[in-house]
């Protein structure tokens, strides 16, 4: 089991994805900036 843990630890540094450009909020109210809400514009969020 520990070289497959070492195998994935190598693996997850190489392809970690890039930190976000900002915070998802947890409540959808927090959303303030028009960079934030820009995919809540067309009602689809949710469902």
């Amino acid at each position: 089991m520990g070289a497959f843990c070492a195998e994935f630890a190598a693996w997850f540094a190489e392809n970690r994805p890039p930190a976000p450009a900002f915070l998802v909020p947890e409540p959808i109210l927090e959303i303030g900036t028009g960079s934030q809400g820009h995919d809540c514009d067309d009602g689809s969020v949710g469902g």
